[in-house]
């Protein structure tokens, strides 16, 4: 992190005290952390998402075809 102060660029390890500045470091690699595997559950939960809703339409399918077929197969046999 970069911070101007009159002009001049400073970077935050001289506004901060050193402790203070690793306690951020951690937390930032934590968060980091922490967001890379909430991005990773979201990512499968997306494509989880895409082959149930492609299984639902396949079951849709068979289901107005099965329901379809014996009415049919009856018309054609009266």
């Amino acid at each position: 992190m970069v911070m101007r102060v009159y002009g001049e660029v400073v970077t935050i390890d001289v506004l901060l005290p050193h402790n203070q500045v690793e306690q951020l470091k951690g937390e930032n690699a934590t968060l980091f952390k922490q967001l890379s595997e909430a991005n990773l559950q979201f990512t499968t939960a997306v494509t989880d998402n895409r082959i149930l809703k492609s299984d639902v339409e396949a079951l849709r399918v068979k289901v107005s075809t099965s329901l379809l077929l014996p009415k049919s197969v009856a018309t054609t046999i009266e």
